[in-house]
């Protein structure tokens, strides 16, 4: 009768971890790389449009040239965990009002936002036919973060290639995060004053 020793080893099932990192931990962190690969290689298969949501992480990923391997932004955020949120929604789409909800909750107080051409646009655009909005926080940023200003019409290229920059430098993500806030906080004053409330 074989005897059973005091421990015992599992070969070929799990590669070698560090003692404080449980099996649990790693499948998690295995789960995550596999479903961040599928999202990524879904938005190269299938490139959304530019009213789509996932549409920034698409030009992220065709800036890059490549898939990522880890997260967009790898290294711990100094600034606070709102401020981090703020961009990462935006970089999300979450926070461009216009391409995420096409103005549903505005159409009874403004039915023209229903057409095809209005829909997809800033309400300060329509309004002004410029966009004075984040001026100041756009100058903040380039004076704090030392960043040259986009010359012509700034695409969404052009923030991928910022983004880029930022995910090695942590005074520029910090920066972004920051203009983030600054963003989401002017259009929502904004917006609020530019469309009335429905009665």
């Amino acid at each position: 009768m074989p005897v059973v020793g005091q421990t015992l080893q599992l070969a070929g099932l799990v590669p070698p971890t560090p003692p404080c990192v449980t099996v649990a931990q790693q499948f998690q962190a295995s789960a995550f790389a596999a479903r961040w690969r599928r999202r990524q290689l879904q938005l190269v298969l299938h490139p959304p449009s530019e009213s789509a949501q996932d549409y920034i992480l698409h030009s992220l990923i065709a800036e890059h040239g490549a898939l990522f391997t880890d997260p967009v932004f790898p290294l711990a955020a100094t600034v606070g965990a709102e401020a981090s949120r703020a961009l990462l929604r935006l970089l999300a789409g979450l926070e461009d009002f216009a391409r995420w909800n096409a103005h549903h909750p505005r159409r009874k107080s403004a039915p023209d936002l229903a057409e095809d051409t209005k829909r997809r646009c800033c309400l300060s655009c329509l309004r002004r036919l410029a966009c004075p909005l984040t001026r100041a926080a756009r100058a903040r940023f380039q004076m704090h973060c030392r960043v040259d200003p986009v010359h012509g019409d700034p695409d969404v290229f052009s923030l991928a290639k910022l983004v880029l920059r930022a995910r090695t430098c942590s005074s520029l993500r910090d920066g972004l995060s920051r203009l983030s806030v600054e963003v989401v906080a002017a259009r929502q004053r904004e917006f609020r004053a530019l469309v009335p409330r429905a009665s």
